[in-house]
């Protein structure tokens, strides 16, 4: 709504009592001009905020939301009509989650959008490249399970240009979304995209170099499940890069952990040897979590190689 139509709808809402309640209609004028005019003064420090950081940081805000309206076919105002509902109050069902929110066409593109600023996905990317270059294998070939937008297929495709990827989503519009985004990028001919449940995966055993599950586990009710099939299509040495987050029980998450050691159990109990793992605490606005990162290898390391 233009600030102007804001003024006129404000008066009109008051006109109805301003003359019966002069007195009181004016004061609530003022109280609601104050709470407006201090609701402004913080949106334009957020904004100063915004605009004082780097190059670096616009350059990628403004890729992220370029690569989401060409995959779109939207003009900015447009996608930010479209919103993610909330899920309802206590539903902690895997199936209805998948119906009202992973099974939605706003999904992809807001997981997307997560790229631009949200430091937890940014770090993401961070670790994926710090294991990147220790896998100097040329042709390998790699799953990325439960891939949402495909920003992480996308990015590891460009930096290993010579590698292939499959990738498994149980959300349809997640996988015409991806493939949207592998065309645009120009990857598209590196990599097959397939609806499927990462408890169930749609590959032979022995199938890949490396595997991604990237904040995915804690999607699902048996996270094990989900990690022992991770190990049953790696190769005999292959690698697995996960994410889980520790201490954040939002509605889509199934599995919450309490603490990195359990999380580090829970790869222990897959058989997997941890060979890089990380912590870190991020602050939200409604508190704050630990992201775990970790990579691991279904055989013991190679001589010669050093993950630390």
């Amino acid at each position: 709504m233009a600030f102007e139509a804001f003024e006129q709808q404000f008066e009109i809402l008051l006109e109805e009592k301003l003359r019966k309640y002069p007195n009181s209609s004016d004061y609530l004028r003022h109280a609601f001009l104050r709470s407006i005019a201090s609701q402004i003064e913080l949106m334009v420090a957020r904004l100063r905020t915004e605009i004082d950081k780097d190059d670096a940081y616009w350059e990628n805000y403004e890729q992220v939301v370029s690569d989401v309206l060409s995959v779109m076919g939207m003009e900015s105002d447009q996608l930010l009509s479209i919103v993610v509902s909330d899920l309802p109050h206590g539903v902690r069902d895997f199936e209805t989650i998948k119906e009202k929110l992973y099974d939605t066409t706003a999904y992809p593109s807001q997981e997307h959008l997560y790229y631009r600023n949200f430091e937890p996905a940014l770090e993401r990317l961070r670790f994926i490249s710090k294991q990147l270059k220790k896998l100097d294998e040329r042709d390998m070939q790699f799953c990325d399970l439960g891939f949402g937008p495909g920003v992480l297929t996308q990015f590891i495709l460009e930096e290993k240009p010579a590698w292939t990827a499959c990738g498994v989503d149980i959300s349809p519009e997640c996988v015409r979304y991806a493939e949207k985004l592998m065309k645009l990028k120009g990857v598209n001919e590196s990599v097959q995209f397939t609806t499927g449940d990462v408890r169930n995966l749609p590959y032979a055993d022995n199938t890949f170099d490396l595997v991604l599950a990237m904040e995915v586990l804690e999607h699902i009710p048996d996270p094990l499940k989900g990690l022992l099939e991770v190990v049953r299509v790696l190769k005999p040495g292959g690698y697995a890069i996960t994410s889980i987050p520790v201490r954040l029980p939002i509605p889509m998450h199934l599995y919450v952990p309490q603490n990195p050691r359990e999380v580090l159990d829970l790869y222990e109990r897959a058989n997997l040897e941890v060979l890089d793992f990380s912590a870190k605490e991020f602050k939200m606005e409604t508190g704050s979590f630990v992201a775990t990162f970790a990579l691991s290898m279904t055989a013991p390391t190679p001589k010669g190689v050093d993950f630390r």
